[in-house]
């Protein structure tokens, strides 16, 4: 009688506590995986030679993704008024092209992406700030 009372309390203060924690941090409600960025990721887009620039990303979770929305800023504020482009994608989407004529030689810019997940719910946005070279 004497051990499965001490077992009984073992699971009450010990097994109990890690399995309510552990459900604790997969919370349902809590922002999905950002994608990653591939290009450009880095402090500068090449632009020589070519009339768009290519903007691509992956993810790790795409059967769980609805879609995705793009944005392009300029300079580094990423804030309404700084908005040059927004585009929500479908979730097969990898990469995105904006034509030429909207990038000026030496100027900064900044890209985001928010992946969609199911449900409607947005990851935190994936940003990279570049400096354009044509």
């Amino acid at each position: 009688m004497k051990k499965i009372t001490v077992l009984t309390l073992a699971f009450i203060f010990f097994v109990l506590p890690a399995i309510a924690f552990d459900l604790g941090t997969k919370n349902f409600f809590d922002n999905p995986p950002p994608a990653r960025l591939m290009y450009p990721a880095g402090e500068t887009a090449d632009f020589s030679g070519k009339n768009a620039l290519e903007f691509q990303w992956s993810d790790d979770c795409p059967t769980e993704t609805e879609g995705y929305e793009f944005k392009l800023y300029n300079g580094y504020g990423m804030n309404e008024s700084n908005l040059l482009y927004k585009e929500n994608l479908s979730s097969s989407a990898d990469s995105v092209k904006i034509a030429g004529d909207k990038f000026e030689d030496g100027q900064v810019y900044t890209w985001s992406i928010k992946r969609i997940a199911n449900g409607g719910r947005k990851s935190d946005p994936a940003y990279n700030s570049f400096r354009v070279k044509k």
